[in-house]
């Protein structure tokens, strides 16, 4: 690429990243906690929909009825998902997921997984 489209792209970036700022604030009394951490780690839709899916198959772990029968489908189906044979409920193995994730999809940011989980609670 030569340098002149490189500094029309970089100019670009610049623009679309104070479009974003100025958005933001205009939106910030609507947006929740997630919203803004989502914004501040350039999560995307599909983002989204993977820490979605993460946090849906560790809170089916804490379901009062162990065996209900659409608990252990969506169990299986999340497990298949993840690659996952048993899944331990604890911050660490929250943790590993988002960083495989994160480097199957070669993000330059890095999640902090409490820093994820206390977004969402205050959602």
């Amino acid at each position: 690429m030569s340098i002149s489209k490189l500094d029309r792209l970089q100019k670009r970036i610049d623009t679309l990243l104070e479009w974003q700022s100025c958005l933001v604030y205009l939106a910030e009394e609507h947006l929740t906690p997630f919203d803004k951490w989502c914004i501040r780690n350039e999560v995307s839709n599909e983002d989204q929909l993977f820490i979605a899916n993460l946090c849906m198959m560790f809170s089916l772990h804490l379901y009062p009825e162990k065996e209900h029968p659409d608990k252990e489908r969506i169990l299986n189906n999340f497990k298949k998902m993840f690659g996952a044979k048993d899944i331990e409920i604890s911050l660490k193995t929250f943790n590993n997921y988002l960083e495989e994730y994160q480097n199957n999809q070669n993000h330059f940011l890095r999640w902090d997984a409490r820093e994820l989980l206390d977004s969402l609670l205050g959602s």
